[in-house]
């Protein structure tokens, strides 16, 4: 049976090629069947006829179980064949990310985070115990703009890629295969499981990328996780406009505005970042700040004794105040407030809610939106 059409081929051969079945009644019967064989491998397990009429309401369930997760294989399947065999999506993907790093690397490139090397930056507060003196930095902004770029790279590929999973063609593929019974959580989470291994994958072509081009310190790896976060979460917003638009074109378009839109609460701009504790892209770009600033650099996160009991010491003195006055620590000083007081487990555990989130809302509106055209 073609996985795409639902259609099945009798086993005859026209020019080296298959030849399906085109009646359309035929084709809505073999999908049908898709769903009808599921029970009849379950009766095989069991070595008996299952009726329906004669089981108890403990089997019953578990008959339904057995039943939803031989769809979600099958949807995994399908959705792995899809990707890698049947089209050439997943080179779409990373071609897509591939350019979106190839962008961060152009801006970023040959560009300490820091403008200047630690031991001019840090002076005494720096690691190794340089002994130089500790200046007023003039150059720190682009450590805080890092991950301001990185979120609006991101956000805008991600939920233009992951658009495809659940609009066009693959929307009306679910609707005929609902309409014959199948589960819509088993086609959901089949599809999820899909996508996150592309997930994985096309975030690994973007983190290749920008560290070859960025001179970064933070590690390879934790910069992956968090870039392949971002596209968790960005995918599950994506999954909410292609579920809840009907149009293909009319999902992206929301979708890359919404994008945008939310990459403005990241904490770049200090006016949006103060009351963005709401958005996923404050908490990127608080993770981002602290895997260069803490893991590559180790700046000091905490205020010198002589810095309290002097509050009058500026920054040629190694003390620093914030915009409102207050005596900081380096690390504050360098990010400011949106992203201070760093903590990269929280930053991760957010970025997982809000993927998760999002998922689940996409996960209700796939139960419950366009059910009149599964029928």
């Amino acid at each position: 049976m073609d996985v795409v059409s639902g259609v099945q081929s009798p086993g005859k051969l026209k020019n080296g090629n298959l030849i399906y079945e085109q009646d359309e009644k035929t084709q809505q019967l073999n999908v049908a069947n898709i769903v009808t064989a599921f029970r009849l491998k379950k009766s095989s397990i069991d070595h008996e006829e299952v009726k329906e009429t004669d089981v108890a309401v403990a089997e019953h369930k578990k008959l339904n179980s057995v039943l939803v997760f031989s769809q979600y294989v099958s949807y995994f399947e399908r959705g792995m064949y899809l990707r890698f065999l049947r089209t050439n999506r997943i080179a779409v993907d990373a071609t897509a990310y591939l350019v979106a790093g190839l962008i961060i690397g152009m801006i970023f490139n040959d560009v300490l985070l820091l403008g200047v090397t630690p031991s001019v930056l840090y002076g005494r507060n720096c690691p190794g115990n340089s002994d130089s003196q500790c200046f007023f930095p003039n150059d720190f902004v682009a450590a805080r703009r890092f991950g301001f770029y990185n979120a609006m790279a991101l956000g805008i590929v991600a939920v233009s890629t992951g658009t495809v999973t659940f609009a066009g063609q693959r929307k009306l593929l679910f609707w005929r295969d609902a309409s014959a019974g199948a589960s819509p959580s088993a086609y959901f989470f089949g599809e999820l499981t899909c996508d996150m291994v592309t997930v994985w994958i096309s975030s690994l072509v973007y983190t290749s990328i920008v560290q070859l081009m960025v001179p970064l310190r933070g590690p390879f790896l934790l910069y992956w996780l968090l870039w392949t976060m971002s596209v968790f979460v960005m995918h599950g917003l994506s999954y909410i406009m292609a579920i809840g638009i009907l149009e293909m074109g009319n999902a992206t378009i929301a979708g890359v505005i919404m994008s945008i839109v939310l990459t403005m609460f990241e904490g770049f701009i200090d006016l949006l970042g103060n009351i963005g504790a709401w958005c996923y892209t404050l908490w990127l770009g608080r993770a981002a700040s602290n895997i260069e600033l803490l893991q590559g650099y180790s700046v000091a996160t905490s205020i010198p004794q002589i810095c309290r009991d002097n509050p009058d010491l500026t920054g040629e003195d190694g003390c620093y105040q914030n915009q409102d006055g207050e005596t900081v620590s380096f690390y504050d000083f360098l990010v400011g407030e949106p992203h201070s007081s760093p903590n990269l487990a929280i930053d991760f555990v957010l970025l997982l809610f809000f993927g998760v989130l999002l998922r689940s809302i996409a996960c209700l509106l796939i139960h419950t939106l366009n059910t009149d055209k599964r029928r």
